[in-house]
């Protein structure tokens, strides 16, 4: 009796451990059995890192004017119930989803491609990127998965995605300015200038990088309006990374500009030409990671050109004359006005006599000429001896600056100054104010090279 009733007692036991057993597996549409199906989706259909789908890491940014895939259709879950998916677009980014379609059922066509490691792929299911965002901005797929027999919805699932933006480049508003050039090869007509263009680029914090020769521009003549400067070669010096974009010194060489000499012009002799085709390799930016920052910018395939642009030509100009007789020395001060003029330029004064000509003050034996020494308000000056001078000969002054042998301009106006000096060796004195001739400068325009005099 005793191991009957053990016997009956465990077969008890274990029915009702079958029973409760029983009791776990849910069948038909309840939530729980909902959840386990929506997980089966979720694992094994839907699972980003199972394919390419539009929400895969693989894939991220979108990029505008591509297609990108989505599960869609049928699909039987491990319990044999058969769902179907179906998606939206949601969040800000959802303006840029052109569509989500199967374009095989619906005889559209193939719905684009997109290109994943060189690869071109085809997408025939799925979502299109059409508009290109302002910055990256994110969308949301949501996948609303339903019971194929019932047309019940089971739940739906949330992907998030980025549609990316572009990194583009766009040239300063203003016309940035190319000052002259002073080094040993620049002259009084001066015909090499330099300048910095900036060039912003939208995404900039973006790039951790910038390669040299990312930026270029055509190298030819361009031609400009009569009597503007016309720029003969531009060189790309250097590229630097900046807070917004890129800063790109440029030099160029002009035709000849001549010396300018006009102390009414307010403002100086500009040029209207323009570097052309100034262009940006794409390629030779390298993007921040994820891990350091980079919000979903991306760089074109293409490069970018940004076309022509104007620049202003700062050509240094001599603008004025100021004569100071100090009669206790006979020291006689010049003070040179002058616009634009390179800070460590050379700037040189000559006084000829009215006889000699332009070229050949600089071999005249009797010719005074000195260096200038720069002041703080940008004003040259020099100081001679009238001693230095032959007694009551008329003078002419001369003004170049740059290298030695460059040409030497001068005021050429109706009535170019003369200046005339006594000395103590001849007995004589200088003349006094009005009689000189070059108490005062007139307006008119610098010249360089044949002309001799008034």
């Amino acid at each position: 009796m005793t191991v009957q009733s053990d016997c009956k007692n465990a077969a008890d036991t274990l029915q009702a451990a079958i029973t409760a057993f029983k009791g776990t597996i849910q069948t038909g549409t309840n939530t729980t059995t909902d959840t386990y199906i929506l997980q089966q989706v979720k694992e094994n259909l839907l699972n980003p890192n199972n394919g390419d789908f539009a929400y895969s890491s693989k894939l991220q940014p979108l990029k505008p004017g591509s297609a990108y895939p989505l599960y869609m259709g049928s699909w039987t879950a491990g319990n044999n119930v058969y769902v179907d998916i179906q998606w939206t677009a949601t969040g800000e980014g959802a303006q840029y989803v052109t569509k989500i379609e199967d374009s095989s059922a619906s005889g559209n066509g193939d719905l684009g491609h997109y290109e994943l490691n060189g690869i071109s792929n085809l997408v025939t299911r799925g979502a299109l990127i059409g508009g290109t965002p302002a910055k990256p901005t994110p969308v949301t797929f949501t996948a609303t998965v339903k019971n194929a027999q019932t047309n019940n919805v089971i739940g739906t699932l949330d992907y998030p995605a980025t549609i990316g933006t572009p990194i583009s480049a766009t040239l300063p508003s203003g016309a940035p300015q190319f000052t002259a050039v002073s080094d040993s090869t620049s002259t009084t007509g001066a015909t090499k200038f330099t300048g910095v263009v900036p060039i912003t680029l939208n995404g900039a914090g973006a790039i951790k990088s910038v390669s040299d020769g990312c930026v270029t521009m055509a190298n030819s003549n361009t031609a400009s309006d009569a009597g503007a400067v016309s720029f003969s070669t531009i060189t790309v010096d250097k590229v630097e990374k900046s807070a917004t974009g890129l800063n790109v010194t440029v030099s160029v060489t002009t035709g000849a500009i001549g010396g300018v000499w006009s102390e009414n012009s307010p403002v100086p002799a500009s040029s209207d030409g323009k570097l052309p085709n100034i262009s940006i390799d794409m390629s030779k930016f390298e993007l921040k990671t994820k891990e350091e920052g980079n919000p979903d910018w991306y760089l074109p395939s293409s490069a970018s050109n940004l076309g022509d642009m104007t620049v202003d030509v700062l050509t240094p100009a001599f603008t004025g004359v100021e004569h100071a007789d100090d009669s206790t020395t006979g020291k006689q001060t010049f003070t040179i006005q002058t616009q634009n003029m390179p800070e460590n330029a050379k700037v040189e004064v000559a006084l000829a006599k009215t006889s000699v000509g332009a070229g050949s003050v600089e071999n005249d034996s009797a010719t005074i000429k000195a260096t200038a020494t720069r002041g703080s308000d940008g004003k040259y000056s020099v100081t001679f001896d009238k001693n230095d001078f032959e007694a009551n000969a008329e003078y002419y002054i001369w003004l170049r600056y740059g290298s030695s042998g460059s040409n030497w301009a001068y005021e050429k106006v109706d009535h170019r100054p003369t200046y005339t000096f006594g000395n103590t060796t001849s007995g004589g004195e200088s003349s006094g104010p009005g009689t000189e001739g070059g108490s005062e400068s007139g307006g008119g325009n610098t010249t360089e090279g044949s002309q001799a005099g008034a």
